[in-house]
Protein backbone atom coordinates (compact mmCIF):
# COMPACT_ATOMS: atom_id res chain seq x y z
CA UNK A 1 0.00 0.00 0.00
CA UNK A 2 1.61 3.47 -1.02
CA UNK A 3 2.64 5.61 1.93
CA UNK A 4 0.16 8.59 2.37
CA UNK A 5 0.97 11.70 0.58
CA UNK A 6 2.44 14.49 3.10
CA UNK A 7 3.44 18.25 2.51
CA UNK A 8 6.92 19.36 3.56
CA UNK A 9 6.98 22.60 5.88
CA UNK A 10 9.04 25.21 4.31
CA UNK A 11 12.25 25.67 5.94
CA UNK A 12 13.08 29.62 4.61
CA UNK A 13 10.98 31.76 2.79
CA UNK A 14 7.39 30.49 2.82
CA UNK A 15 5.61 29.57 -0.66
CA UNK A 16 2.96 32.28 -1.26
CA UNK A 17 -0.09 30.96 -3.35
CA UNK A 18 -2.20 33.58 -5.21
CA UNK A 19 -5.22 32.38 -5.69
CA UNK A 20 -8.28 34.02 -6.80
CA UNK A 21 -10.89 33.91 -10.10
CA UNK A 22 -9.67 34.13 -13.27
CA UNK A 23 -8.18 37.43 -14.70
CA UNK A 24 -8.04 38.63 -10.37
CA UNK A 25 -4.22 39.47 -11.55
CA UNK A 26 -2.69 36.06 -10.19
CA UNK A 27 -0.17 36.00 -13.34
CA UNK A 28 0.96 40.22 -13.05
CA UNK A 29 0.59 40.16 -9.23
CA UNK A 30 2.88 36.58 -8.82
CA UNK A 31 5.66 37.84 -11.38
CA UNK A 32 6.24 41.11 -9.66
CA UNK A 33 6.09 39.88 -6.12
CA UNK A 34 8.56 36.66 -6.90
CA UNK A 35 11.13 39.30 -8.73
CA UNK A 36 10.68 41.15 -5.57
CA UNK A 37 10.82 38.92 -2.91
CA UNK A 38 13.93 37.14 -4.99
CA UNK A 39 12.51 33.89 -5.52
CA UNK A 40 10.94 32.00 -8.50
CA UNK A 41 7.58 32.24 -9.89
CA UNK A 42 5.67 29.21 -10.90
CA UNK A 43 2.38 29.21 -12.82
CA UNK A 44 0.88 25.84 -11.82
CA UNK A 45 -1.21 26.04 -15.32
CA UNK A 46 1.69 26.52 -17.80
CA UNK A 47 3.40 23.23 -15.64
CA UNK A 48 0.39 21.31 -16.34
CA UNK A 49 0.27 22.36 -20.36
CA UNK A 50 4.18 21.64 -20.34
CA UNK A 51 3.67 18.56 -18.91
CA UNK A 52 0.57 17.20 -20.48
CA UNK A 53 2.15 18.65 -23.99
CA UNK A 54 -1.38 20.70 -24.76
CA UNK A 55 -2.86 23.83 -24.17
CA UNK A 56 -5.42 24.06 -21.21
CA UNK A 57 -8.33 24.90 -23.58
CA UNK A 58 -7.38 21.48 -25.09
CA UNK A 59 -6.40 19.36 -21.88
CA UNK A 60 -10.30 20.96 -20.97
CA UNK A 61 -12.16 19.92 -24.50
CA UNK A 62 -10.49 16.30 -25.08
CA UNK A 63 -9.49 15.23 -21.49
CA UNK A 64 -12.79 16.51 -19.54
CA UNK A 65 -12.53 18.71 -16.45
CA UNK A 66 -11.69 15.89 -14.03
CA UNK A 67 -8.69 14.81 -15.86
CA UNK A 68 -7.71 18.87 -15.41
CA UNK A 69 -8.58 18.77 -12.08
CA UNK A 70 -6.24 15.46 -11.03
CA UNK A 71 -3.64 16.42 -12.68
CA UNK A 72 -4.03 19.92 -10.99
CA UNK A 73 -3.81 18.49 -7.78
CA UNK A 74 -0.53 16.51 -8.36
CA UNK A 75 1.39 19.32 -10.07
CA UNK A 76 0.16 21.17 -6.86
CA UNK A 77 2.18 18.36 -4.92
CA UNK A 78 5.03 18.45 -6.80
CA UNK A 79 5.47 22.44 -6.89
CA UNK A 80 4.60 22.62 -2.89
CA UNK A 81 8.10 19.70 -2.34
CA UNK A 82 10.30 21.47 -4.64
CA UNK A 83 9.32 25.09 -3.25
CA UNK A 84 9.77 23.65 0.34
CA UNK A 85 13.40 24.90 0.90
CA UNK A 86 13.62 27.98 -0.92
CA UNK A 87 9.93 29.40 -0.95
CA UNK A 88 8.35 30.65 -4.44
CA UNK A 89 5.41 32.81 -5.74
CA UNK A 90 2.75 30.03 -6.88
CA UNK A 91 -0.06 31.82 -9.13
CA UNK A 92 -2.74 29.11 -9.10
CA UNK A 93 -5.41 28.12 -11.54
CA UNK A 94 -8.79 30.02 -10.66
CA UNK A 95 -10.60 26.40 -9.70
CA UNK A 96 -7.20 24.96 -8.00
CA UNK A 97 -8.15 25.91 -4.38
CA UNK A 98 -11.37 24.93 -4.69
CA UNK A 99 -11.04 21.60 -3.60
CA UNK A 100 -10.44 21.12 0.07
CA UNK A 101 -7.32 18.89 -0.47
CA UNK A 102 -5.80 21.68 -2.37
CA UNK A 103 -6.53 24.39 0.03
CA UNK A 104 -5.37 22.39 2.96
CA UNK A 105 -1.87 22.14 1.32
CA UNK A 106 -1.61 25.11 0.94
CA UNK A 107 -2.81 26.61 3.75
CA UNK A 108 -0.38 24.29 5.74
CA UNK A 109 2.77 24.88 3.77
CA UNK A 110 2.49 28.99 2.73
CA UNK A 111 0.70 31.87 2.57
CA UNK A 112 -2.50 31.79 0.99
CA UNK A 113 -3.29 35.62 -0.90
CA UNK A 114 -6.90 35.81 -2.27
CA UNK A 115 -6.48 38.37 -5.18
CA UNK A 116 -10.40 39.73 -4.88
CA UNK A 117 -12.05 41.82 -7.90
CA UNK A 118 -15.25 42.86 -8.51
CA UNK A 119 -17.50 41.23 -11.03
CA UNK A 120 -17.52 44.30 -13.11
CA UNK A 121 -14.07 44.31 -12.69
CA UNK A 122 -13.80 40.66 -13.76
CA UNK A 123 -15.91 40.43 -16.62
CA UNK A 124 -13.74 43.95 -18.31
CA UNK A 125 -10.74 42.15 -17.59
CA UNK A 126 -11.72 38.62 -19.07
CA UNK A 127 -13.04 40.43 -22.25
CA UNK A 128 -14.38 37.57 -24.61
CA UNK A 129 -12.05 35.54 -22.58
CA UNK A 130 -10.95 33.19 -26.07
CA UNK A 131 -8.25 31.15 -23.75
CA UNK A 132 -9.90 30.61 -20.34
CA UNK A 133 -12.02 26.71 -20.64
CA UNK A 134 -14.42 27.79 -17.88
CA UNK A 135 -15.33 31.54 -19.54
CA UNK A 136 -15.53 29.64 -22.79
CA UNK A 137 -18.56 27.15 -21.21
CA UNK A 138 -20.13 30.33 -19.80
CA UNK A 139 -20.21 32.17 -23.42
CA UNK A 140 -22.44 29.20 -24.88
CA UNK A 141 -24.88 29.10 -22.13
CA UNK A 142 -26.25 32.39 -21.93
CA UNK A 143 -25.83 35.30 -19.53
CA UNK A 144 -22.13 35.70 -18.89
CA UNK A 145 -22.40 38.63 -16.02
CA UNK A 146 -24.81 36.10 -13.99
CA UNK A 147 -22.69 33.10 -14.91
CA UNK A 148 -19.52 34.61 -12.99
CA UNK A 149 -21.56 36.25 -10.58
CA UNK A 150 -22.83 32.86 -9.35
CA UNK A 151 -19.12 30.72 -10.12
CA UNK A 152 -17.54 33.34 -8.20
CA UNK A 153 -19.92 33.27 -5.64
CA UNK A 154 -20.07 29.57 -5.39
CA UNK A 155 -16.06 29.65 -5.03
CA UNK A 156 -15.93 32.32 -2.52
CA UNK A 157 -16.32 29.65 0.15
CA UNK A 158 -12.80 28.40 -1.05
CA UNK A 159 -11.07 31.83 -1.59
CA UNK A 160 -12.22 33.11 1.47
CA UNK A 161 -10.07 30.63 3.54
CA UNK A 162 -7.23 32.68 2.40
CA UNK A 163 -4.36 33.76 5.70
CA UNK A 164 -5.43 37.11 3.85
CA UNK A 165 -7.53 38.99 1.55
CA UNK A 166 -6.13 41.87 -1.08
CA UNK A 167 -8.39 43.68 -2.91
CA UNK A 168 -7.23 44.46 -6.58
CA UNK A 169 -9.20 46.87 -8.05
CA UNK A 170 -8.56 48.96 -11.03
CA UNK A 171 -7.80 51.81 -8.59
CA UNK A 172 -4.97 50.01 -6.82
CA UNK A 173 -1.94 49.23 -9.80
CA UNK A 174 -0.04 46.02 -9.61
CA UNK A 175 3.21 47.31 -8.05
CA UNK A 176 0.73 48.72 -4.61
CA UNK A 177 -0.49 45.31 -4.40
CA UNK A 178 3.16 44.14 -4.52
CA UNK A 179 4.05 46.75 -2.03
CA UNK A 180 1.80 45.89 0.01
CA UNK A 181 2.02 41.75 -0.12
CA UNK A 182 6.24 42.05 -0.02
CA UNK A 183 6.31 44.42 3.00
CA UNK A 184 4.07 42.26 5.05
CA UNK A 185 6.33 38.83 3.60
CA UNK A 186 9.09 40.90 4.74
CA UNK A 187 8.30 41.93 8.16
CA UNK A 188 7.91 38.10 8.84
CA UNK A 189 4.58 37.76 7.76
CA UNK A 190 3.73 34.27 8.44
CA UNK A 191 0.92 31.62 7.77
CA UNK A 192 0.87 30.80 11.40
CA UNK A 193 -0.57 34.58 12.33
CA UNK A 194 -3.45 33.95 10.45
CA UNK A 195 -6.33 31.91 11.04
Amino acid sequence: MPKPFEPKKPKKQATIYLIGFMASGKTTIGKLLARRLEVPWIDLDSVIAKREGATIPEIFSERGEQYFRKAEAEELRNIQAAACASGAVVSTGGGAPCSMENLSLMRWTGIVIYLKVSTRELLRRIGEGSSRPVFLEMNQHGNRHSQVKNLLKSRESFYNQAHIIVKNSKNRGPGEVVDYIAQKVTAGWTQQQYP
